[in-house]
């Protein structure tokens, strides 16, 4: 089939015995096969009037109009063109105007019938935006179900119109428009109506569902809380330290997020995403937790940055590339502001306004009102930052960025009241992939992409705490033969366990390490690559027994009991892959507590295990001790 415009083709509908698609042209085009299946498709119009390339196009069958078949077509020129058949031509019926941006393309069709409704659904294409269209006929007793034929446009100008024509003379209208106010974001790929009519879902760039519902007393259109996550790979975790009562997770996509459960009266805890302390403009690479509400992060920059709530609020410049903090002086001021800034802006400020929650915030809310202000840049890296850590005083932040040369392996350490350098440690020839704080915060491991590792120890000097090199492997001493991804200390900080793409995990005694040994104490071999490692907090297991998670290049998570007085490994279980990652685990990290998040008295036989991974997926499992 060959079109008349000589463009290539993008997409297509069959319906109602005629076939329509569209190119890289301004033009909806029409074709009938000749007949049979091999038969080639003759062309009967080629449909102008749009100014710009269209994007999209769909079969309706107006049910209110003596069953009128017709075409809907979105464009780049912002509309949206209704098509009716009058005298065996399409003639432009209505031209929807009310996107400041385009309308994007339909990629594929889902139809759901039954014997009392028929619903279409349109998916979207991952370019800007699309065109619903959703009709619904109802034949049962109730007639819950029958609604007025509606349309529904998703445009990348964050807003989405639901379109109806009148009754009586049967010209579309805009009914309703919902969507995003600000907010570091592109507008939305698509959107969709339940089957009832009453609920509308739309994803954007952000890679998050937009849900609303509407109202049938006021007949208002309501965000909703829906689920959302990650669009990139997770490249890092870490847990509230204090209680364990939230989790951060920070991404390729360029975001930190806080994750917590929602205790709600007679329902089941479930978690949803309640706050995006950090909006960015590079890739987020590490985090760590410093105190309950102040986190580090590192990204595709030189800059390590420190974030805090003690603000008022945050915003993010309309071309900046973190947060900044807002006061109530500000906050007024830009209050006078917004009254003289128009709808449909195109690089507005996100900018923090109050608010009252009684349950999960919604997108918007996400984008614009939860941020936390960055208080800290850190300077001193002559590469991208690639690893981060924070003892467990909340006194000493340690970063590491990227090295292909010993010179810029180095470790720098930073005092959180000052944020002064008040040392730089060496080690390591190559990039330092993980930094780790015993729980004494006597010592600081770091493992580096030579295979190797570095052992620093805590000494007073001026009056300040620093760190030194005690023990270390090189290259020819050291027993791992590829990149070390990980490591973690042992909750009485007894041993410290390293995984490698080796496919081994070592176990490693201070004690031993004291005397002149640099073997492990225990070898740990596995058919895979092994890229992440956690060992479970104090009482989690008896015996003097360690309760270990493994995570390997494949997406797999294993649960190890490793008994150091006879240095036995047991597997417990392995993760089913439906319930773990289908991509490499990026980290591993318990919960630093026994127990459940959110739950009101705490359970001594339950333990909670997040994990992150290249599937642009965090997960909380909840252990059973006693099952194990």
């Amino acid at each position: 089939m060959t079109s008349s415009c000589n463009k290539t083709c993008h997409a297509a509908d069959w319906g109602y015995n005629d076939l329509i698609c569209f190119g890289s042209c301004n033009s909806v085009l029409v074709y009938q096969p000749e007949g049979g299946d091999n038969k080639p498709c003759e062309i009967l119009e080629s449909i102008p009037g749009h100014t710009d390339r269209v994007n999209c196009v769909q079969w309706i069958q107006n049910s209110s109009h003596n069953n009128e078949n017709e075409i809907v077509s979105g464009s780049v020129d912002k509309t949206v063109r209704v098509w009716s058949k009058q005298n065996g031509q399409y003639v432009e019926k209505a031209c929807l105007k009310g996107h400041t941006l385009s309308v994007n393309a339909v990629c594929g069709l889902h139809i759901n019938s039954n014997s009392s409704a028929e619903v279409t659904y349109i998916a979207s294409s991952s370019t800007d935006s699309t065109v619903k269209i959703w009709r619904q006929q109802c034949s049962n007793e109730n007639g819950d179900y029958k609604q007025a034929m509606s349309l529904l446009s998703a445009s990348m100008d964050k807003t989405m119109i639901l379109w109806q024509p009148e009754t009586e003379s049967n010209v579309w209208v805009e009914k309703v428009r919902v969507g995003e106010v600000g907010g570091n974001t592109l507008g939305f790929y698509g959107g969709m109506f339940s089957p009832d009519g009453l609920k509308i879902i739309a994803h954007g760039y952000q890679g998050a569902f937009h849900h609303w519902s509407l109202n049938q007393i006021t007949n208002q259109w309501n965000p909703s809380v829906t689920g959302g996550g990650h669009f990139e790979s997770v490249e890092d975790i870490d847990w509230d330290r204090s209680e364990g009562e939230f989790l951060l997770s920070t991404s390729a996509d360029q975001t930190t997020r806080l994750h917590a459960p929602w205790v709600h009266s007679n329902r089941p805890v479930k978690w949803y995403e309640i706050a995006r302390p950090q909006v960015h403009g590079y890739d987020l690479q590490c985090l760590t937790m410093i105190t309950r509400y102040k986190f580090a992060t590192g990204a595709d920059e030189k800059v390590a940055r420190e974030s805090s709530n003690l603000a008022e609020g945050a915003s993010v410049p309309a071309l900046g590339l973190s947060n900044k903090a807002v006061y109530n002086e500000e906050k007024e001021k830009k209050n006078i502001v917004d009254e003289k800034v128009k709808w449909g802006e195109q690089y507005p400020e996100v900018y923090f306004h109050p608010q009252t929650l009684s349950e999960p915030p919604s997108e918007e809310n996400l984008l614009q009102n939860t941020l936390w202000p960055e208080s800290q840049k850190l300077y001193g890296h002559g590469y991208e930052i690639f690893s981060i850590a924070c003892d467990y005083h909340g006194q000493i932040l340690a970063t590491a960025c990227k090295a292909s040369k010993s010179e810029y392996a180095n470790i720098i350490l930073w005092d959180v009241e000052t944020w002064k350098q008040i040392g730089s440690l060496t080690g390591c020839s190559l990039t330092v992939t993980r930094l780790a704080f015993s729980h004494s915060n006597q010592y600081l491991l770091a493992v580096s992409r030579d295979r190797t590792w570095s052992l620093y120890s805590k000494s007073t000097g001026d009056g300040k705490s620093v760190y030194e090199n005690c023990i270390s492997v090189d290259k020819k001493t050291t027993s791992h033969t590829r990149i070390i991804w990980d490591c973690c200390w042992t909750w009485d900080d007894r041993y410290f366990f390293t995984a490698s793409r080796d496919k081994k995990v070592m176990v490693w005694s201070i004690k031993d390490l004291l005397i002149g040994s640099v073997k492990p104490c225990s070898v740990l071999e596995l058919q895979e690559s092994v890229t992440a490692v956690d060992v479970a907090p104090q009482n989690s297991v008896h015996d003097n027994s360690y309760l270990v998670s493994i995570g390997l290049d494949s997406g797999k998570i294993l649960l190890y009991k490793y008994t150091p007085t006879d240095q036995t490994w047991y597997l417990y279980t392995t993760l089913p892959q439906k319930y773990s990652h289908h991509l490499t685990i990026k980290r591993l990290k318990f919960r630093p507590r026994l127990g459940e998040a959110g739950e009101k008295e705490t359970n001594k036989t339950r333990l909670q295990l997040a994990s992150c991974s290249l599937d642009h997926s965090v997960r909380i499992y909840t252990i059973h001790l006693d099952k194990l």
